[in-house]
């Protein structure tokens, strides 16, 4: 007499000839009085699922040649019987769900709160290259296409949108350091540039995803300024929100240049604004943040127009919180618009709680 071990791994349910047990994933295996194995799978309408056997866990997995099951629109549940089981000493087995190729961009911050721990910064320098490696893990190094850009007083393209990309992402996330101001606008424009010109060939399914971090306050744009032929970029330091040391100090501005992040001196009093009108600069006024916020918005409205998904993660006091939920059109954002992809944004209040947040969206962006 027989009976049947199940294992799991992530989106796979394995099943050999020994223990029986389950998981949330295969909800039964029964062997038949013929000796036939009949596996059974919770099921989502619609959606292709194939069934997949071999003589190991790590051995070579073969489908079987009747073993695509697709799911009517009242079924939640799918069955598979293997005739041949019995032939056997030990069958494993699995089913995996066909899902659409994802194109992804991550979006960092590496400005220099990121480098410093509390209470000068949030000190996610220190945990984030190992979060990014986990992160990256749950993506299809085969199947899946991911870029990797970054953003301090200027950004840059870390990763171009490769496959495979496992080993460049981590890579390029541990060689980041942390130093500068908080341009998230270029970042999420490398990011945009990534996704939108990939091509897609026709017919194919894909999910299209931008993964936004950052642990402050949105402080830098760039535009065109009178002392400048070509756009410079100009920052100034967190305004006081959340829990950011500079309450109460001037916070002084820079000019920078936009692809090495150094200063730059420019004798440029004003500049032109996405509203419209001219504002001046100052570090008395809140015009150079509020702009950075404009810049980044308008960003990530070309995103989703583009029906490109944003998920935004926050870390510590800095962020808005609201900035972050607009960015990703949030439903519990103010500016959400429902006439748009609506994405979500996420909140770690420290370091040690940003692997749980970066691993809860690695599973949404899954199931998309």
């Amino acid at each position: 007499m027989r009976t049947i071990r199940i294992a799991l791994m992530w989106f796979f349910g394995l099943a050999g000839l020994a223990k029986a047990q389950t998981n949330f994933f295969i909800q039964d295996i029964q062997v038949n009085p013929d000796s036939s194995v009949t596996i059974t799978w919770p099921a989502v309408p619609q959606i292709p699922y194939h069934v997949m056997f071999a003589d190991s866990p790590t051995g070579m997995w073969q489908d079987f040649t009747d073993g695509t099951v697709t799911a009517g629109s009242n079924v939640w549940s799918l069955g598979y019987t293997d005739t041949n089981g019995f032939i056997a000493t030990q069958r494993f087995y699995r089913i995996r769900k066909t899902r659409a190729q994802l194109i992804m961009a991550l979006v960092l911050d590496r400005s220099g709160s990121m480098g410093c721990e509390p209470p000068c910064g949030s000190g996610g320098g220190f945990v984030l290259p190992a979060v990014v490696s986990s992160f990256i893990d749950f993506f299809d190094d085969t199947t899946d296409k991911v870029a990797m850009s970054s953003f301090a007083s200027e950004a840059k393209l870390n990763v171009p949108m490769e496959q495979p990309f496992r080993n460049d992402i981590k890579n390029a996330a541990n060689a980041m350091s942390f130093a500068g101001r908080t341009f998230a606008e270029g970042g999420l424009q490398i990011g945009f540039n990534q996704v939108n010109n990939t091509p897609v060939p026709p017919g194919e399914s894909v999910v299209k995803v931008i993964v936004f971090f950052t642990d402050g306050y949105a402080n830098t744009f760039q535009t065109n300024f009178s002392c400048s032929a070509t756009p410079i970029n100009l920052g100034q330091g967190d305004p006081p929100i959340g829990g950011s040391t500079n309450a109460g100090a001037p916070w002084s501005f820079n000019f920078m240049d936009p692809t090495a992040g150094n200063n730059i001196s420019c004798s440029s009093t004003t500049f032109p604004s996405l509203d419209g009108t001219i504002k001046t600069i100052s570090q008395n006024n809140q015009n150079i943040w509020n702009e950075a916020h404009l810049h980044a918005l308008s960003v990530a409205n070309q995103i989703r127009s583009a029906n490109i998904l944003i998920y935004s993660i926050g870390l510590g006091a800095g962020p808005d919180p609201d900035f972050l939920r607009n960015i990703a059109n949030d439903p519990a954002g103010s500016a959400y618009n429902p006439s748009q992809i609506s994405g979500e944004a996420v909140f770690a209040p420290d370091a040690s709680h940003l692997q749980a947040v970066f691993d809860q969206i690695a599973a949404k962006v899954l199931y998309q």
